[in-house]
C-alpha cells in the first residue's frame, strides 16, 4: 500500500523559511533549512556536493523546502559541516 503523499515543508509555513510552522514536522523541516542555510555561509551548492556527495539540487530543495530530508542526508551533511543541524526539540517548540 503506498504511503500517503504529505505536502513539501515550505507549504507548512506562510513565509518559508521565515515564518513558524503549526505543523511539527514542517517546523523541524524549516529549522533544519535555516540551520543549513547558515553552516553553508555563502558557498556555492556545487562546492557543498563536491564536500558532502550530495547532489547540488537536492540541497537546494532542502534550503527552499521542495523536499523533506532524509536521515541519510541529513547525518552526511553534520559530518560534512561538523556541526548539528537537526533542530532540538526545544528548538522546535519555541522555533
Amino acid at each position: 500500500m503506498p504511503r500517503p503523499s504529505r505536502p513539501q515543508p515550505y507549504a507548512l509555513s506562510a513565509d518559508w523559511p521565515h515564518a513558524p510552522s503549526s505543523d511539527p514536522a514542517g517546523e523541524a523541516a524549516r529549522l533544519l533549512a535555516l540551520n543549513l542555510a547558515a553552516a553553508i555561509r555563502g558557498r556555492s551548492a556545487r562546492s557543498v556536493e563536491a564536500a558532502t556527495g550530495i547532489d547540488h539540487t537536492v540541497i537546494g530543495k532542502i534550503l527552499n523546502g521542495k523536499t523533506w530530508a532524509d536521515l541519510a542526508t541529513i547525518t552526511r551533511l553534520e559530518n560534512a559541516f561538523d556541526c548539528d543541524l537537526w533542530p532540538t526539540r526545544s528548538q522546535r517548540r519555541n522555533g
